[in-house]
């Protein structure tokens, strides 16, 4: 196998340019500003579409096990000409849709719950796909493998609840890939916690009027 001897940086910097370039000429609706991304809007389809610029990546747990969804990818941001942090989104997208698919679909439901709680929220929850995605797929799929939708609700609020007031169980708390400890010193990502819990806590005392849980 021949060693890479190029410029890494400077094919990714030539490659957001060269797709810059292609995409105006093809969509009208084309949003070049964003340092991570190139967003397009197809009319016909009416669907917007994110394009990211990036590389792989292997560390050593890739490698012994042939690459395939262990690889890892790096962004490229065209604004301080630099790669991001490693992310590793094909394992933990495997991880998520097994697990879901062995729960009928349940885990999934708890992951787009959460996301939908805090886009509606007008508290400050500054939590990522990325970090809710490993608070829901942390849940034991025992405790909920047979229960219908709103009793998940309780389920997901325990969690929150044990992680907001057990400070050693939250820092503790993995990402789905197994490779990044996702609240450990960081206080301003669990009070964003808090106050996810608190707007399940509300859900959860209407549901009560209307359901035994």
């Amino acid at each position: 196998m021949t060693k890479y001897q190029g410029d890494s940086l400077g094919d990714l910097k030539k490659l957001r340019t060269d797709c810059e370039e292609i995409l105006k000429s093809k969509y009208s609706n084309c949003d070049t500003s964003k340092p991570k991304s190139i967003k397009i809007k197809n009319l016909n389809l009416n669907r917007e579409v994110d394009i990211v610029i990036a590389n792989w990546y292997d560390d050593i747990i890739s490698i012994v096990n042939n690459k395939g969804n262990n690889r890892g990818i790096q962004i490229y941001n065209k604004d301080d000409n630099s790669r991001g942090k490693v992310d590793f989104p094909s394992i933990s997208i495997d991880r998520i849709n097994n697990k879901s698919s062995t729960t009928g679909g349940r885990l999934k439901k708890m992951i787009r719950f959460l996301k939908n709680l805090k886009g509606k929220s007008t508290l400050s929850i500054d939590l990522n796909s990325f970090e809710i995605n490993a608070i829901c797929y942390d849940i034991n799929q025992a405790t909920y493998s047979t229960l219908i939708f709103h009793q998940l609700v309780p389920v997901l609020y325990q969690q929150l609840k044990r992680l907001s007031l057990n400070q050693s169980a939250a820092e503790s708390l993995v990402s789905v890939d197994g490779r990044e400890y996702i609240f450990l010193g960081k206080p301003n990502k669990l009070r964003s916690l808090q106050n996810l819990m608190t707007e399940i806590e509300s859900i959860l005392n209407d549901l009560k009027t209307y359901y035994i849980l």
